[in-house]
C-alpha cells in the first residue's frame, strides 16, 4: 500500500504563524478588532502545535500578556494615582478618602474585568495548546491562571497591593461607620483578591486590625455613654449589620473570624459593666436573653452565673426584710426566675445549679423564722375557701420548691403540726384533698419518717367519727329514752405523741356536758383498757343558741361559734340572777377559768368590734353605777380596762344581720404568737438535742474511739438539721456525764463504754 507523504511546511510557517497570531492577541487584550476570523486562529494554534511548537508559542505569549500587564494596565492606573495625588497618606483625609478611594477601586475594578474578558477571548483561540500541551506540563500554569499571574506579579505590585487593600478596608470602615458605600464595588474587590490569593493574607489581616481597632475604641466610648439597656442593642445592631452587610461584601469563610473581632472588642473589655447592669434588663424577656446570648458569644457564663446569684441573694434578702409575710413573695419570684431561666438562659443547668444554691443561701440565713413563715403561708393556702382547688394545689407546689432549699425542716414540721391540728379541729380546712396532697408532697420530699405523725393526725380524725357514732348508738341502747341527748357533743380522740401537747384546763362543765363525759369514760375504758382519756377543753368549740326576749312577746335567735370557755361564761347568764349583772371574779369561780383568760373571754363577748349597733357580736354589756347606786347599761368609752368586780348582763340591744357567726377571742395576738413560737422552737431544740445524742452514740458504738473533730464531723454529716460545734460539743459533754462515753488518753479523742 502506498502512502502519501505528509505536506512538507514552508520554512517560515512558524514566524509567520507566530507573528499573525501574537498580532491578533495583542489586539484583544487591547480590547480592538481583529482582521483574522477566531477559527481560523485556533486552526493556525493547532497547526502550530502538531509541528512541536508549542512550548515557543507558550512562551511568546507569556511574554505578550506580561508586557500588556506592565504597558498598559500598570500605567493606567499609576496616571490616576499621579493625578489625583492618591497615597496612602490620603486616606487619613476623611475627605479625600471618601471620594479617591471609591474612583481607585472602580478604575482596578474596570480594569481586572476588561483584562477577564481578554483572557477568555484568548482561551478560545489558544485552547488547543491548552489542553494538549500545557495539560501535560505540570510546573506550567494554564492559560486563565498565567493571565491571572501576570496581574498579580506586574500590576498589583506590593505597592499597588497594599494600596488597594487600605483602600477596601477603609471604604469598609466607612461602611460600619454609617456612610453610604457602593456594596456592589466593594464585593467586585473583593472578589479580585480572592481570585488573586491575596484576600485571606493580606486584606484579612489588615482588615481585622483596622476594623477591630476602630471598634475597641466604639465599644470603650458607647459603654461610657450609654446605660446596658442601650448598650446591648447597639452590639446587637452590629452583629446584625455583620449578617446583612458583612456577608455581602466579605468572603463566606472569614464571617467566623469577623464575628470573633465584634466579640473581642466589644463584648469581653466591657463584660464586667454588662453583667453590672443585669439587674435593669432582667425583667425584660427579650433584654435579659440578648445580654444571656450575648455572654455567650465570649463564654462568660460562669462570670455571669455570679450576677445571676447575686441577683437573685439580693432579691430574697429584700423581701424577707421589708415583708412580714415573705413567703408569699419568694413563691412568686421564684416561679418568676424559673420563667426568666427557661426562656431567657435556654434552661442553661450551670444556672440551674446557681439559682438553686442562692435561695438555699438566703433562706438560710435565717433558716427557723423562714421555715416558721413557710409553715404558716401554707396554713393560709389551706384556709384559703376563695380560689379553686387547682389553683391551691399549683401554689402549694410552689411553696414545695422553696421548701427542698430548708434545711431547717424540723423546725416546719413543728410549726406546720401545730397549725394542722388547729385546721383538722377547727374545721377550717378548705379540702381535706389538698391537706392529704401536701402531705403526700412531704412525703416523697423527706420519707415517711417526717410525716408519721402527721398522717396520725388524719387517722385520729377519721377513727374520732367511728367512735362519736359507736358512743351514741351505746347511749341509746343502754339509756332509752331516758338518755340526756339535748346536747350533742362531738368526740375528737386524739392519740398522744401525734399531736401537739396542750396544757390540761380544769374547768366546770354544764351539768349536760359532765353526764356526757362521765358516760364516755365508762364506754372508752370498757372498750379500749388501759388508756386513759384527758380532756382538753381549751381545743373544744361550741354552737350555742342565744336567745332574746323581746317587749313583742317574739324571741329573737342567734347561733353563736364560740370556744369552750366562752360558751361556759355565756351558760352563766342562763341564771335570772344574772339579770342584775355577774361580776368578772363570779364567772371565773363558776367557770373555773382564771382571771387572765377571763378578762379576754369578757372582751371577746361585750366589747368586740362592731360596724354598727344593728351588726355586733357584743351579746353582753357592762354595767355602771351612777351617784344614786342604780344599775344602768352603759357602753364603755376610752382605754378599755376590766376589773373583777366589773359587772356583766346580757346585751337586750344585740342584733345582727347573719343567723350564725363566729365570735373570735380577744387576746394579744402578738403575744400569743410569740408564746407559741416559743413553745414550737422549745420543742425542736429537745428534739434536736436528742437527735445528736442519738447519732453521736451510733458513730462512738461502731467506731469505739475517735478524735473530737472526726466526731463533730460525722456527726454534721448525719444530721439533716445545720448545727453547730458548740452544741455538738455540749451534747457530747452531757454523753460524758451520763457516762456514754468518756475522754480518752489521747488529747480530745474519746472511748465509748459499753
Amino acid at each position: 500500500t502506498l502512502r502519501s507523504q505528509p505536506p512538507t511546511l514552508p520554512t517560515d510557517f512558524y514566524s509567520k504563524t507566530s507573528e499573525l497570531l501574537l498580532k491578533s492577541s495583542r489586539s484583544l487584550l487591547k480590547a480592538e478588532p481583529i482582521t483574522e476570523t477566531r477559527e481560523s486562529l485556533y486552526r493556525n494554534v493547532e497547526d502550530c502545535c502538531v509541528h512541536k511548537h508549542s512550548q515557543a508559542l507558550y512562551t511568546s505569549l507569556q511574554d505578550l500578556i506580561s508586557e500588556h500587564c506592565r504597558t498598559h494596565i500598570l500605567p493606567s492606573l499609576q496616571s490616576f494615582i499621579s493625578s489625583q495625588n492618591f497615597t496612602l497618606s490620603s486616606l487619613s483625609s476623611a475627605s479625600s478618602a471618601s471620594t479617591q478611594a471609591p474612583l481607585f477601586l472602580s478604575l482596578l475594578t474596570q480594569l481586572w474585568s476588561s483584562h477577564l474578558s481578554s483572557t477568555t477571548s484568548l482561551r478560545s483561540i489558544y485552547l488547543y495548546l491548552d489542553r494538549s500541551w500545557v495539560l501535560n506540563q505540570p510546573t506550567l500554569p494554564c492559560l486563565t491562571t498565567l493571565c491571572l499571574n501576570s496581574f498579580s506579579t506586574y500590576v498589583l505590585t506590593p505597592p499597588l497591593l497594599n494600596l488597594t487593600v487600605k483602600s477596601l478596608v477603609h471604604l469598609c470602615l466607612l461602611r460600619w461607620s454609617g456612610d453610604s458605600i457602593d456594596l456592589n464595588l466593594l464585593l467586585s474587590v473583593r472578589k479580585i483578591l480572592s481570585t488573586l490569593n491575596k484576600y485571606d493574607g493580606e486584606f484579612m489581616r489588615e482588615y481585622l486590625a483596622v476594623v477591630g481597632s476602630y471598634f475597641k475604641h466604639e465599644g470603650t466610648r458607647r459603654s461610657s455613654e450609654l446605660n446596658v439597656k442601650e448598650y446591648l442593642k447597639y452590639v446587637e445592631g452590629r452583629f446584625a449589620q455583620m449578617d446583612n452587610e458583612a456577608s455581602i461584601y466579605l468572603d463566606a469563610t472569614s464571617k467566623g473570624l469577623v464575628v470573633k473581632m465584634l466579640e473581642t472588642n466589644l463584648i469581653e473589655p466591657n463584660l464586667n459593666y454588662i453583667l453590672g447592669g443585669f439587674e435593669t434588663v432582667v425583667d425584660e424577656k427579650y433584654a435579659c436573653k440578648g445580654l444571656f446570648n450575648m455572654v455567650g458569644r465570649v463564654e462568660g457564663y460562669e462570670v455571669m452565673r455570679e450576677a445571676v446569684g447575686k441577683w437573685v441573694k439580693g432579691k430574697c434578702g429584700n423581701i424577707i426584710k421589708a415583708e412580714k409575710e415573705p413567703i408569699s413573695s419568694l413563691v412568686t419570684f421564684r416561679s418568676s426566675v424559673d420563667s426568666t431561666w427557661r426562656t431567657c438562659f435556654n434552661s442553661y443547668e450551670g444556672f440551674k445549679t446557681t439559682i438553686k444554691s442562692s435561695f438555699e443561701e438566703s433562706l438560710n440565713l435565717d433558716g427557723r423564722s423562714n421555715a416558721e413563715a413557710m409553715a404558716k403561708y401554707v396554713d393560709t393556702l389551706q384556709k384559703n375557701r376563695k380560689k379553686t382547688e387547682g389553683e391551691l394545689e399549683k401554689e402549694l407546689k410552689d411553696v414545695m420548691t422553696l421548701f427542698r432549699y430548708l434545711q431547717d425542716k424540723d423546725v416546719f414540721e413543728e410549726f406546720y403540726k401545730n397549725l394542722l391540728s388547729k385546721r383538722l379541729l377547727g374545721d377550717k380546712s378548705s379540702s381535706v384533698d389538698l391537706e392529704r396532697f401536701f402531705i403526700s408532697e412531704l412525703k416523697t420530699e423527706c420519707g415517711s419518717g417526717y410525716t408519721g405523725k402527721i398522717e396520725g393526725m388524719f387517722k385520729d380524725m377519721a377513727l374520732s367519727d367511728d367512735i362519736t357514732s359507736n358512743y351514741y348508738a351505746h347511749v341509746n341502747d343502754k339509756f332509752g329514752d331516758s338518755a340526756d341527748t339535748a346536747v350533742k357533743m362531738k368526740l375528737w380522740v386524739l392519740t398522744t405523741g401525734y399531736w401537739p401537747s396542750e396544757k390540761n384546763l380544769e374547768l366546770i362543765l354544764p351539768t349536760e356536758l359532765q353526764v356526757h363525759q362521765r358516760r364516755f369514760e365508762t364506754y372508752y375504758d370498757d372498750k379500749y383498757q388501759g388508756r386513759r382519756v384527758e380532756w382538753k377543753h381549751n381545743l373544744a368549740t361550741c354552737e350555742v343558741e342565744f336567745k332574746l326576749p323581746k317587749k313583742s312577746g317574739e324571741v329573737y335567735k342567734r347561733s353563736l361559734d364560740v370556744s369552750c370557755q366562752q360558751a361556759l361564761t355565756l351558760c352563766c347568764f342562763n341564771s335570772p340572777e344574772s339579770l342584775s349583772g355577774l361580776t368578772v371574779s363570779s364567772l371565773c369561780k363558776s367557770t373555773g377559768i382564771d382571771l387572765p383568760s377571763m378578762i379576754g373571754i369578757i372582751k371577746s363577748l361585750a366589747h368586740g368590734k362592731q360596724v354598727d349597733k344593728s351588726n355586733t357580736t357584743r351579746v353582753l354589756k357592762k354595767l355602771t353605777k351612777k351617784s344614786d347606786s342604780t344599775p344602768q347599761a352603759k357602753e364603755p368609752k376610752g382605754t378599755l380596762t376590766i376589773l373583777p368586780t366589773d359587772l356583766y348582763v346580757p346585751n337586750v340591744d344585740f342584733k345582727n344581720s347573719r343567723a350564725r357567726l363566729k365570735i373570735l377571742n380577744v387576746s394579744n395576738r402578738r403575744e400569743e404568737d410569740t408564746l407559741l413560737s416559743q413553745k414550737a422552737h422549745d420543742s425542736i431544740f429537745r428534739d434536736r438535742q436528742h437527735q445528736i445524742d442519738a447519732a453521736c452514740i451510733r458513730i462512738m458504738k461502731a467506731r469505739k474511739f475517735m478524735s473530737h473533730s472526726s466526731l463533730v464531723g460525722e456527726i454534721m454529716e448525719q444530721l439533716k438539721f445545720k448545727a453547730e460545734n458548740a452544741d455538738i460539743k455540749k451534747r457530747i459533754e452531757s454523753l460524758i456525764e451520763r457516762e456514754y462515753m468518756e475522754r480518752g488518753e489521747e488529747r480530745g479523742a474519746y472511748n465509748y463504754l459499753a
